[in-house]
């Protein structure tokens, strides 16, 4: 078992947290939250989602930005109990790569989100190592009806 070299969640400050998590360039991406969410051993929120209709990928909101998530959670509930949320993506994906392309045609959560990929290596069931890559979420923007959107998230603290 590896040790826990993590600093006191106590000491943490939003620029060493940021130094952590957004060691690459923000990019913006439009996606759709999937139904399902996961937490890890920090207690961030961890949601698959589609990235523009094609890609699916795990989304973090990690840390401090955990905490901004509460209509995101309010509204997967909703859609856990049938209550409409919006119309479901109407995407017409290809299936020649079952790891790549995921067709889903379910009901989702769209946002528009600030953030930066972070890619690990990961070992699979037959112990080879994989690659994956991670969208950490920085700054979102989660649209209410036809009003405007309601942003939550920070920018990073260089």
């Amino acid at each position: 078992m590896m040790p826990d070299n993590r600093l006191d969640p106590a000491l943490v400050t939003p620029s060493y947290e940021d130094a952590g998590l957004f060691k690459y360039d923000l990019c913006s991406l439009n996606l759709s939250l999937l139904p399902g969410v996961r937490r890890n051993a920090r207690a961030d929120y961890i949601f698959d989602a589609m990235i523009d209709g094609k890609y699916r990928a795990p989304i973090f909101f990690a840390g401090r930005r955990a905490r901004q998530t509460f209509l995101i959670l309010d509204a997967m509930t909703r859609m856990a109990r049938g209550v409409p949320l919006a119309d479901p993506a109407d995407d017409d994906l290809p299936d020649s790569n079952p790891d790549l392309y995921l067709a889903y045609d379910g009901p989702s959560i769209p946002l528009q989100v600030n953030g930066a990929w972070r890619s690990l290596v990961i070992e699979d069931d037959q112990g080879f190592a994989r690659p994956m890559h991670q969208f950490i979420a920085a700054v979102w923007t989660l649209n209410a009806g036809t009003g405007p959107g309601m942003q939550f998230g920070a920018p990073p603290v260089r």
